[in-house]
C-alpha cells in the first residue's frame, strides 16, 4: 500500500511539473513579435485550459515580464472570455507578481492592475486585492501599488471585504493600518457596524504595538470623522486603543472621540 501511494505521489508530482513547464512555455510565446491575432486566441486558451488543471495551491514564477501580462490581458479582456478564464489569469498570474512584488511597481504593471480592477471589479479584488492586504508580510511596495490602485471607482463595492480581510491578519504592521485608514477615508456608507465594531475591538486589542504610531491615530480619527455614529457605539474601545499611543495626533484623535 505504501509502495502503491508513493508511486502515486510521484505520478502526481510528474503531472503538475509537467503542467507547469507547459505553463511557462506558453507564458514565454506571448513574448514572441508578429504573433497573428488568430494565434494570440490560440495561445491564450490553451493558456487557460493549462492553468484551469493547475494545482489550487500552486503559484508561478513572479518574474513574468509586464508586458506579457499586459498583452495576455489585452487578449482576455478583447475576448469573449468567460468569467472562470479571467478568475484564473487573476489569481494565478497577477496575484503571483503582486504578492512577490519588493519594490516600486512598475508604471506598466500598475497600469494592468487598474485596468484589470476597472473590468472585473469584484474578481479582481477577490482573488487579488484581498490576498495582499491579507498576507502577513504585507510591504511598503505592496502599499504603494494599493493605493493607487484602490481608486479606481468600480472598486468602492468592494472596500468593506477588503477592511474584514485585513482586519482578520493576526499580526498587523503599520502599512496594514496605512490600507486600513485609506479604505474608511474612501467609504461612504458602505461598510456596516459590525464590521468596523470588529475593527475597532482589534484596534484595542493591538494597542501596545502601535504606541507610537502616527497611522494608528489617523486611522482611529478617521474612523471618528466619517463613521461618527459607529464610533460614538465603540467609544470606549477606541479610547483605550489610545491610551498609549503617545503621538500629537493621538491627543486630536481622543479629542474628536470625546465630543462626540
Amino acid at each position: 500500500v505504501a509502495a502503491l501511494g508513493s508511486a502515486g505521489d510521484a505520478g502526481m508530482e510528474q503531472v503538475v511539473e509537467k503542467s507547469h513547464s507547459n505553463i511557462l512555455q506558453l507564458l514565454s510565446s506571448f513574448e514572441e513579435e508578429g504573433v497573428s491575432v488568430k494565434g494570440g486566441m490560440l495561445q491564450l486558451r490553451s493558456l487557460l485550459a493549462e492553468l484551469s488543471s493547475y494545482d489550487e495551491d500552486a503559484t508561478l514564477p513572479p518574474n513574468i515580464s509586464d508586458d506579457v501580462l499586459s498583452r495576455i490581458l489585452t487578449s482576455v479582456l478583447e475576448e469573449d472570455t468567460s468569467l472562470a478564464d479571467v478568475t484564473l489569469y487573476f489569481k494565478f498570474l497577477l496575484r503571483s507578481k503582486a504578492l512577490a512584488l519588493q519594490s516600486s511597481p512598475s508604471q506598466t504593471f500598475t497600469k494592468i492592475m487598474k485596468s484589470a480592477a476597472d473590468a472585473h471589479p469584484r474578481i479582481f479584488s477577490e482573488m487579488v486585492l484581498e490576498f495582499v492586504v491579507g498576507s502577513a508580510s504585507f510591504n511598503a511596495a505592496q502599499l504603494e501599488l494599493f493605493r493607487k490602485v484602490v481608486r479606481v471607482k468600480e472598486l468602492s463595492r468592494s472596500l468593506p471585504e477588503l477592511l474584514q480581510r485585513v482586519t482578520l491578519v493576526k499580526d498587523w504592521n503599520e502599512h496594514h493600518v496605512v490600507v486600513m485608514q485609506q479604505i474608511i477615508s474612501l467609504s461612504s456608507d458602505l461598510i456596516d457596524e459590525q464590521t468596523l465594531s470588529e475593527t475597532c475591538s482589534q484596534m484595542r486589542i493591538k494597542r501596545e504595538v502601535f504606541s507610537s504610531s502616527l497611522h494608528f491615530a489617523k486611522l482611529i480619527n478617521t474612523i471618528a470623522q466619517k463613521f461618527p455614529k459607529e464610533a460614538r457605539v465603540n467609544r470606549e474601545k477606541l479610547l483605550e486603543a489610545l491610551e498609549i499611543n503617545t503621538t500629537f495626533f493621538g491627543k486630536t484623535a481622543t479629542s474628536k472621540l470625546t465630543s462626540l
